[in-house]
């Protein structure tokens, strides 16, 4: 597998083309225009609607277990938002803020069983995240603030995926030319993450990405230069999260913060989040079943401490920092058991594609981050998950036994 060739990109002709430059359009806005992902996503879903040849995928695309996991999903998460509005616990903002996921079926249709397509995309996403690693690094040198992208989170999040990508890319390829090129992104993007980026979600993510991709080097046996460069690379992050100013400096404080007694009065990050998990635990027994409604997290956890903590000088929050006991708080067991099953079915698709296992190592990260946070869910962090999961879980694998044999 190379990256170079004599067209790097490489889409397909007409509308599906057009479609696929509206998915790389988002992930490239992602980086620094909202507006402009938005405007993409518009145009997007109008391709989506009026071009049958979409239609017919994303039709297809229902039809594969995947598929029947995501409408379920769509449908808890729109039952939920009936049964928050019969209770008026309902934040519409959030129910509309779900239409992320509509995405997927979307990039699967556009991007199915094209490798070529896939391959472009993950060029241009890199080489975005490359040029925004440089910048962080020159604006850490000239002004001492390496952030580029939306937030700190979000650009850790941006980076840790990208160093995995050119990481996976390396260790694939036989392209002398492309793995100088792919060690040099290798180079800015560690740099930045380790000394640019205070994030640390980035950095427990990209530890969890990494791990899993030395595990996947051995498996399908890569050279032992590409497992040392795997494992060179976690070993680089680690240190770097030790002893680099920034990223020691947040990594002890998340020890500190840590081991901290939980305090109604705490306004420290990770003492914040510790608070948000045991009050947010406390409510499972009346939540856990039936669940408060889609967006009404907010309400109902002011709800509980109001009733449980009258007079006490508390911290409110809409979201409790931890995807998992979001879902099951809005939308039930239920709701969780779903939403688990969709990102399994969704990762079981890797074999499939030359780019599959990248959907895979992503997967893995964002679900161990959000354990911390709500990485499924937010502007930034929740459409790249669901594009780049549309993106490279879309192969034969997963449209194998799609639409039902006429007879």
């Amino acid at each position: 597998m190379t990256l170079l060739s004599n067209r790097l990109i490489i889409l397909s002709p007409g509308l599906i083309g057009i479609g696929q430059i509206l998915v790389i359009a988002q992930i490239v806005a992602l980086f620094f225009s909202p507006p402009l992902v938005n405007l993409a996503e518009f145009f997007l879903y109008l391709i989506a609607v009026f071009v049958p040849q979409v239609r017919s995928q994303i039709r297809e695309f229902f039809f594969t277990t995947a598929g029947k996991w995501f409408l379920a999903f769509l449908a808890v998460i729109l039952i939920g938002a009936i049964w928050g509005w019969f209770q008026k616990t309902l934040d519409f903002g959030v129910l509309v803020s779900w239409r992320k996921i509509l995405i997927l079926p979307v990039a699967a249709a556009l991007f199915k069983d094209d490798a070529r397509a896939q391959r472009s995309f993950l060029v241009v996403f890199l080489a975005v995240c490359t040029v925004a690693a440089l910048v962080s690094l020159y604006r850490l040198l000239i002004v001492g603030d390496g952030s580029v992208v939306r937030n700190y989170s979000t650009q850790s999040m941006f980076f840790s995926v990208g160093l995995v990508s050119a990481l996976y890319l390396c260790v694939s390829t036989s392209d002398n030319r492309a793995k100088l090129i792919y060690a040099s992104s290798i180079s800015l993007l560690l740099c930045a993450l380790v000394f640019g980026t205070a994030g640390r979600s980035g950095y427990f993510s990209a530890l969890i990405m990494l791990a899993a991709l030395f595990v996947v080097s051995i498996v399908r046996r890569r050279s032992v230069i590409g497992v040392t460069l795997v494992g060179f690379a976690f070993s680089i992050l680690v240190l770097g999260s030790m002893f680099s100013p920034l990223a020691s400096e947040r990594t002890k404080q998340a020890v500190v913060e840590m081991r901290e007694p939980v305090s109604d009065v705490t306004r420290t990050s990770l003492g914040g989040r510790k608070l948000f998990w045991e009050r947010t635990i406390e409510m499972l027994p009346k939540y856990a079943v039936f669940g408060g409604g889609t967006g009404s997290f907010e309400a109902v956890y002011k709800r509980h401490i109001y009733e449980n903590y009258p007079g006490v000088d508390t911290t409110l929050t809409r979201d409790p920092h931890n995807q998992f006991l979001k879902i099951i708080i809005e939308q039930g067991a239920v709701g969780l058991v779903v939403f688990s099953g969709l990102l399994f079915s969704l990762g079981k698709n890797f074999r499939g594609s030359p780019y599959g296992a990248l959907g895979l190592l992503v997967i893995a990260g964002w679900i161990a981050s959000s354990f911390f946070n709500s990485h499924f869910t937010p502007f930034s962090e929740g459409r790249l998950i669901w594009i780049w999961l549309g993106v490279f879980l879309s192969s034969a694998r997963l449209f194998t036994h799609s639409l039902p044999q006429k007879c």
